[in-house]
This record gives structure tokens, C-alpha cells and sequence, in this order.
């Protein structure tokens, strides 16, 4: 199984925002141990060069693109998800976008801080705290089998 991690919790890591990086980070880490496979929307690596550049410059938003591309699989977005998006009830057209990408990865499970962003959505909801504490609750060897909705 597989989760989508919103552009939020990934800014809240590279841009150090408390009090959300300690979760964000708890998160991150469980990813790159292999703990957990997680995904970002093919639209969120521009988005977070762009953002990361605008306050800590272009080096560091290369390198936060580079981090991201070795850490996280990417969902991928074309027309089918666009158009998709357009007619999701969601009022912003990036979370509907993200929403979109990870239906069409068959991804479940979107990990969010802001959970009425994705009220409308399908996939189950959940914030980078509770998805850690049911990762490390996993027995050791079974991998990211948390159930999806």
C-alpha cells in the first residue's frame, strides 16, 4: 500500500515549520527506512521548488528536488487527471489534482495536515502523527499494510 502525501507536510521538513516539522519529519523519516512507501503528486515537485527557492534560495530548492526524487515515488499527472480534478467538489484545484493523481496511482490513503482540504475525497484522511503511530505499530517485517478504506 501505498500513500499520498500532500505538499503541506512536505514543506513543513524543508521549510522547518513548527510546530508541524516534528510530525512532518517522524513521517519523512519512516519513508526513507522503507517503512512506509509514500508518493507525491507529480504537480508538488514544481510547487515545492518554486516555494523553497522563494525563501531559501535556488540551491536549496535543488537540492530539496533532488531529496524528494530519491525519497518519494512520483504519481503521475496528465490530461485524465486534470480533467478529473474539474469535477471533484474540492474548492482548491491543486488538493483536487492530488486527490486525482493518487485515485489514479490507487493510492488510498493521503496524508495531510488539513483534512478538510480532502473532505470530499474517497481516499481515507489522515494527518503525518496518526499514520506514524499506526506504522510503528506494524509488526517488524510486515511492511506498510495498513488497511485501505
Amino acid at each position: 500500500m501505498r500513500v499520498l502525501v500532500d505538499v503541506n507536510i512536505i514543506l513543513d521538513v524543508l521549510c522547518n515549520r513548527p510546530p508541524f516539522v516534528v510530525d512532518a519529519r517522524a513521517l519523512w523519516t519512516r519513508v526513507e527506512a522503507g517503512k512506509l512507501r509514500a508518493s507525491l503528486c507529480a504537480t508538488t515537485i514544481p510547487t515545492i521548488y518554486y516555494l523553497v527557492r522563494k525563501q531559501l534560495g535556488n540551491p536549496a530548492a535543488r537540492q530539496a528536488v533532488a531529496d524528494l526524487l530519491t525519497t518519494f515515488e512520483i504519481c503521475p499527472v496528465d490530461e485524465a487527471v486534470l480533467r478529473a480534478a474539474l469535477v471533484r467538489a474540492m474548492p482548491d484545484y491543486e488538493d483536487a489534482v492530488q486527490d486525482a493523481a493518487a485515485e489514479q496511482a490507487g493510492i488510498g490513503v493521503i496524508v495531510t495536515r488539513n483534512p478538510n482540504d480532502f473532505a470530499s475525497s474517497t481516499r481515507r484522511i489522515v494527518d503525518a502523527a496518526t499514520l506514524v503511530q499506526e506504522v510503528d505499530a506494524l509488526p517488524t517485517g510486515t511492511g506498510p499494510s495498513l488497511p485501505n478504506p
